[in-house]
């Protein structure tokens, strides 16, 4: 599940959060709050560097149910690339934030 663009889709992307067990939101660093991003190119990978899933965002979260294990995610905005690990229990949600810095040149 991918969305959140808009207070409307944000609060009802946050409703159904507790359904999914692995939660990636996405933001650009900005002052005095981080914005939201949508449209972003994410690649999760399993812990045998397998593709199991290759998506564009629709907004800023993206909500997945994922078997127990260690996942790599590539997300990539801008032509700048982030990569980290998720850890998926057989209980509870893992939740990550991507977080890119703002573009060079803007205050």
């Amino acid at each position: 599940m991918s969305g959140g663009i808009g207070k409307d889709q944000a609060d009802a992307m946050r409703a159904i959060a507790s359904r999914y067990n692995a939660r990636l939101i996405m933001a650009e660093a900005r002052k005095p709050s981080a914005a939201f991003l949508a449209a972003v190119p994410v690649t999760i990978s399993d812990s045998k560097g397998r593709v199991i899933l290759r998506i564009q965002t629709d907004g800023p979260f993206l909500f997945l149910h994922l078997p127990p294990g260690r996942y790599s995610v590539r997300a990539e905005v801008a032509g700048q690339v982030l990569s980290k690990s998720l850890q998926v229990k057989s209980k509870g949600a893992q939740q990550i934030a991507l977080i890119w810095p703002k573009p060079a040149g803007e205050h």
